[in-house]
């Protein structure tokens, strides 16, 4: 029996009921990222054009955040998509962003094409409207080479073990680089290595 495929899929959503979307309409900005859980989602909003601030008066009641350069991380209870896929079994989300006002391009896994096709029926029971952009068999995640020391240095060194023989903090001096910069070298090259694990046929 052949074994199963992992497939990268990429899937065009549409939504109507966004609170941010429907709230910034007419305003010149994109989601570039979206953070989704069943009851909320944090939408990273990012102006077109830094010379035209985002009109946050429009944002009354939802929770807001700066991070700089005009952009905000803007908090609001979730639409049908992001619910429906921050609570599905089947897929494993890759990256989110807003395509046009009313809808959404999620880029994710799936372990074969019958977790595919569930998921499907998930999204037709849900009534929503959606397009397959792609469909392509899951390619080994390639470590960079400051990844693949980074994990290689925390692992020799005890970050990973119980007892945590050494803190983030400690490393991060001992290889020369800042604690938020290992955390997130660490971070993409765990998710990589867990990636090839579960999914590499």
């Amino acid at each position: 029996m052949p074994a199963k495929t992992a497939l990268e899929v990429v899937m065009e959503i549409k939504r109507d009921d966004c609170i941010v979307t429907n709230a910034l309409a007419d305003v010149n900005c994109t989601i570039v990222r979206l953070i989704m859980r069943p009851d909320y989602t944090l939408h990273r909003v990012k102006p077109t054009d830094v010379c035209d601030p985002i009109d946050i008066s429009r944002l009354k009641g939802l929770k807001l955040r700066r991070v700089g350069n005009g952009t905000y991380w803007i908090e609001s209870s979730s639409c049908s998509v992001c619910h429906l896929l921050s609570k599905t079994q089947f897929i494993h989300p890759l990256g989110t962003h807003s395509v046009g006002k009313n809808h959404v391009q999620v880029r994710f896994l799936v372990a074969s094409r019958g977790d595919l096709k569930l998921f499907k029926k998930e999204m037709d029971e849900a009534g929503l409207q959606y397009t397959i952009i792609s469909v392509s068999p899951f390619v080994h995640q390639e470590l960079t080479q400051k990844e693949k020391y980074a994990l290689e240095e925390a692992l020799r060194r005890g970050y990973f073990d119980i007892e945590g023989r050494i803190s983030l903090t400690e490393l991060s001096h001992i290889l020369g680089v800042t604690p938020a910069s290992l955390s997130e070298l660490l971070r993409r090259g765990l998710k990589k290595t867990v990636y090839n694990y579960l999914y590499q046929s």
